[in-house]
């Protein structure tokens, strides 16, 4: 099972159709073509859109949207696999992997933890065999830190910045951003990284769709409020974001996906 980056960002758009799984989406979104690197040749792969409003998928219950957090996140995912190994119990006994990337660093390493502590109950046991992450974030300090070194060791920033950035910032503290120089020197690290792409800092940006590269970039900026990291999309097709959106908000696609009737259309988008 996969969980890609976020919080907020679909497994299915990114994962299994830029990624991982059997088709990739074509330029523009016009259509499929076949991934000759899928994982599906090696094992029988699950996308799964979490937390609860990624993609597609919606609660019934407006609460759920007001308590979403790394708990919950795990207790859901938790819940869709017992149910989802009910309808396909031939699956329960067989090796089961949980792979992701970025915020995957928080989600599956909770995910297993709860696995393996109701495995204590025969009737719920799920077969874990490991995890795998890839470029996870599972310390918001060490993140921040290799993050500021990698820019200035690549010159996305001056020594100047990245030397206020190391004396001013303390990422250990709750309290990291009321410290103005840090801010502001974090703020202006951010600001070249709209520019470039953070994973693939030598090839083009997408600058097909301005508005949409905007918003995507807004949706996972840095915000001073937070600790959080943030969230930039990047690959070696700087445009497959916007290929995705494209492809998941054609009529045709929703509809034979089930998610519409083909005329009230559901808004998709990338991230949340």
């Amino acid at each position: 099972m996969l969980h890609v980056s976020g919080p907020g960002c679909s497994s299915v758009g990114q994962g299994a159709t830029q990624e991982i799984g059997p088709f990739i989406v074509d330029t523009n979104g016009h259509g499929l073509k076949y991934n000759p690197y899928s994982w599906n040749t090696e094992a029988n792969m699950l996308f799964l859109e979490s937390p609860v409003g990624v993609g597609f998928s919606y609660s019934n219950t407006t609460n759920d949207y007001h308590i979403i957090g790394d708990e919950f996140t795990a207790n859901d995912s938790y819940a869709f696999l017992q149910k989802w190994f009910l309808m396909f119990p031939s699956y329960r006994k067989r090796a089961f992997y949980i792979a992701g990337e970025s915020y995957a660093g928080k989600y599956v390493p909770e995910l297993a933890e709860l696995i393996i502590d109701k495995n204590n109950d025969p009737s719920l046991h799920i077969n874990l065999k490991a995890i795998l992450l890839g470029n996870p974030e599972s310390s918001d300090a060490e993140d921040w830190r290799g993050m500021v070194d990698y820019a200035w060791s690549h010159a996305v920033i001056s020594d100047e910045t990245h030397k206020i950035i190391r004396e001013s910032c303390n990422f250990d503290s709750n309290d990291t951003w009321s410290n103005d120089d840090c801010t502001k020197s974090v703020d202006e690290l951010i600001k070249q990284y709209k520019e470039i792409d953070i994973f693939s800092l030598y090839t083009s940006v997408c600058i097909g769709d301005s508005a949409s590269s905007d918003n995507r970039f807004t949706q996972i900026m840095f915000r001073p409020s937070s600790k959080k990291m943030p969230r930039i999309m990047g690959g070696y097709d700087p445009c497959r974001d916007d290929y995705a959106k494209a492809f998941y908000n054609r009529p045709d696609v929703q509809k034979a996906l089930h998610v519409s009737d083909g005329h009230v259309l559901k808004n998709w988008s990338i991230c949340k």
